[in-house]
């Protein structure tokens, strides 16, 4: 229990230390050197396509913290964060309206998470030829 409060008071030192709107900015940043050493890694071009995609059509209140790219089933697998609910439910329709990419998109587990944000799990399956267009 007391190391409980010892982290506890850790973190609300740091909160109060570092603006949220900062932290924001490099949980942000810290997603996206993720996502390219993910690209990097695999030298897989098709994992370039859906990151590049993702990176145009992501809201500014969303980021990702895990990105998983099964080219062959045309699934995109992500963990993210987002500044409420209704910033995924509005990046859900974001998603949903690129009918020319997206076969179907399914978000689940939304829940809150540590600093009043929530974090969901989202699926997107792309169209057969999403891969095979120049984007």
């Amino acid at each position: 229990n007391s190391e409980v409060k010892k982290l506890d008071a850790d973190i609300n030192a740091f909160d109060q230390k570092i603006p949220l709107s900062q932290q924001e900015r490099i949980i942000n940043l810290h997603s996206q050197f993720e996502n390219l050493k993910t690209v990097l890694d695999t030298k897989n071009p098709s994992a370039l396509t859906a990151l590049l995609w993702l990176e145009e059509r992501t809201r500014p209140d969303v980021a990702y913290s895990k990105f998983n790219l099964d080219a062959e089933r045309r699934e995109l697998s992500l963990i993210g964060q987002a500044k409420s609910s209704a910033a995924i439910a509005s990046q859900l329709e974001v998603f949903q309206e690129d009918r020319d990419a997206v076969k179907n998109v399914s978000f689940a587990n939304a829940n809150v998470a540590a600093r009043n944000t929530w974090q969901f799990n989202a699926t997107i399956t792309f169209t057969d030829s999403f891969f095979r267009k120049s984007r």
